[in-house]
């Protein structure tokens, strides 16, 4: 059996605790004195009377001995005041004994319920001789209540002194139970604060992570106030550090880029506006970052702001033994604009931010509501092109080669076509690249694939078109296929086409992009049979030089030089060099954009192999080809 003892709890064997008598009736007050706190026996006429009858333990000293200190008040109000003094100097009463009637002041209810106001542990004892409430009413005025307890008037006074012994005992173990308690609790308060920062921080730098940034950003965006502006930061060259150093490097970087944002939002700000709060950075996830500056939404001190951030980014960075510049593209919005969402906020920053990065990079765009039509223009675009295919919305149109010096027509270009419902037809590099984006351009590019080569073979099956050759482009995604050999393979087989009568396009762009992941997949297109140009030459970045470098079979010149070599001796001196040093490396070269008979005749004169333009006619679907 366990035992309930007040020593088998660790508690003091002699301990003081304080009572309070609330009553109007002085008398009540002395019988509560001598009822709780008797005189006390005599210690040494104990010990003697233990002498004589031969008891170990004088019944004078008992071992569990109970001390109560007994306080007055006459009125609710003193009664109430004592309870506030007495817990403001740490010395809070166990008990109190109410009684029900105490004219002229509170009566007992109403003393109860401002005694629980202001000490809510404190146990209670109604005191009262009259059926001024009933049980039922004291219930509904006070509620269930473990520490209300109710007395009936004339009192006997072992009850007073079993109510007090048991309801102190009572508060007791609650004190020690409720500081054991706030022990756990601020435990539990400091592993909550943790999980928080868990939660809401961004590990490698410390600044709040996407959580923590809504968290922040909400209230502003939802409560009236002087307004704020968002700095949406992308970084322009994060992920080039990130694959030729490595992801720790890319760390570093990245807690760089952090010191940098801190030590501008800790420069003193010019914003006259009282209490206002302070700036904060968050770090999104990548090399992506948003500052929020509250208090200003006007747009020349934000812009002023996007400098001094943009100056701070742009010096090199130091990696170990290298030395590293990643600028930042910023795209800025402000509260102008009427947000009643934070996430609507950060969109718009961030299309802010894709439009200073594509003119030009390490500057700031303010973020317009065309930019936002352009944007739901552009989802809409993307979303129509997830279901063209399907629909037989796109569709192939060819454009013939002309053999330069025989004027007859060599091969044919696909070119791809989408013919969107409602809207005509869809600038095709506008559709590519965002089909490049989302991912949709190797199913595209699969059919092109094969339509193409498909079209190939029926006209190679008609008399005379047995040298034609079929040019087809292929996508920047597609080139990086490990298995687009395999794929341009299987539908040569399926198509019953020679490999020698196909060519590739591939952009200058998508090969010097990614030189050695893309030299590889060359080599394995080339080992195939199919021919492989490079389109567009002259329009990146590549130089004659690094022609060697590639299995090419075919050269495009970019139209750009073509355009421009009537009226620039210097564009016919280059195209020469190419036309010159492709044909001693084995190279066709084809000029494209051809729109006059001054051009043809000044590409004759060069020696070139090919052309193709608006001069010999536009592309058109495959059933017009050849009409005529």
């Amino acid at each position: 059996m366990i035992s309930t003892s007040p020593n088998s709890l660790n508690l003091p064997k002699h301990r003081t605790r304080r009572v309070l008598v609330i009553d109007d009736t002085e008398s009540i007050h002395d019988d509560f004195r001598m009822t709780l706190a008797p005189p006390k026996a005599d210690a040494s006429l104990a010990l003697e009377a233990a002498a004589i009858f031969g008891d170990e333990t004088p019944e004078a000293l008992p071992s569990d001995a109970q001390d109560f200190v007994i306080d007055s008040a006459y009125q609710g109000e003193d009664g109430c005041k004592k309870v506030c003094h007495a817990l403001a100097h740490g010395d809070p009463y166990a008990v109190a004994f109410v009684d029900m009637r105490m004219p002229p002041g509170w009566d007992g209810l109403e003393t109860i319920e401002r005694l629980w106001e202001v000490d809510p542990d404190l146990q209670i004892v109604i005191c009262s001789a009259y059926s001024d409430y009933s049980w039922e009413d004291i219930i509904q005025r006070l509620g269930v209540n473990d520490q209300l307890l109710l007395l009936k008037k004339p009192f006997d006074t072992a009850e007073v002194s079993q109510l007090a012994v048991a309801l102190t005992q009572k508060w007791e173990l609650a004190q020690q139970a409720g500081m054991k308690f706030s022990e756990l609790q601020g435990m539990v308060d400091r592993q909550t604060e943790a999980l928080r920062q868990l939660a809401y921080c961004d590990k490698l730098t410390g600044l709040p992570n996407r959580a923590g940034l809504f968290e922040q950003l909400r209230p502003l965006v939802t409560e009236s106030g002087d307004g704020f502006g968002l700095f949406f930061l992308d970084f322009d060259r994060f992920k080039l550090v990130n694959d030729s150093l490595g992801h720790d490097m890319g760390d570093e970087l990245l807690i760089q880029i952090t010191q940098r944002i801190n030590q501008v939002l800790a420069q003193p700000d010019t914003i006259d506006v009282e209490d206002a709060p302070k700036p904060f950075a968050s770090r999104l996830g990548g090399d992506e970052f948003v500052v929020v500056w509250p208090g200003c939404a006007d747009h020349d001190w934000l812009d002023a702001k996007a400098q001094t951030l943009l100056s701070a980014l742009r010096p090199a960075y130091t990696l170990g033994r290298h030395q590293v510049t990643s600028t930042a593209s910023i795209g800025v919005t402000t509260s102008q604009i009427g947000y009643t969402r934070a996430e609507d906020a950060i969109r718009d920053a961030d299309v802010a931010m894709y439009q200073a990065k594509n003119t030009g990079k390490d500057r700031a765009c303010f973020f317009t509501m065309q930019m936002h039509d352009q944007a739901v223009e552009r989802l809409g675009l993307e979303e129509g092109l997830a279901k063209a295919l399907t629909q037989d919305e796109l569709a192939l149109f060819y454009q013939p080669i002309v053999d330069v010096q025989t004027g007859q027509t060599a091969g044919f270009e696909a070119l791809i076509r989408w013919d969107r419902p409602g809207s005509g037809f869809v600038n095709p590099e506008y559709f590519i690249s965002i089909a490049e984006e989302t991912g949709q351009i190797i199913e595209i590019g699969q059919w092109v694939l094969d339509t193409a080569i498909q079209q190939h073979a029926q006209w190679r099956r008609q008399p005379g078109h047995e040298h034609l050759f079929m040019s087809i482009n292929l996508s920047k995604r597609q080139l990086v296929d490990s298995s687009i050999a395999e794929t341009i393979r299987d539908l040569l087989k399926k198509h019953d086409v020679p490999a020698q009568t196909i060519k590739v396009e591939i952009t200058e762009t998508a090969i010097m992009e990614n030189p050695e992941t893309v030299a590889p997949v060359l080599d394995e297109l080339r080992a195939l049979g199919v021919g492989l140009s490079m389109d567009d030459f002259g329009k990146g970045h590549s130089s004659l030089s690094c022609l060697h470098q590639f299995p090419l079979t075919t050269l495009k010149i970019d139209r750009l030089f073509i355009k421009n070599m009537e009226e620039h001796r210097e564009y016919g001196a280059i195209i020469q060099a190419i036309i010159v040093l492709a044909k001693n490396l084995g190279i066709d070269v084809v000029a494209e954009g051809i729109e006059t008979d001054a051009q043809l005749a000044q590409l004759q004169a060069l020696d070139c192999d090919y052309a193709q333009g608006y001069f010999f006619s536009r592309p058109a679907p495959a059933h017009e080809v050849f009409e005529g």
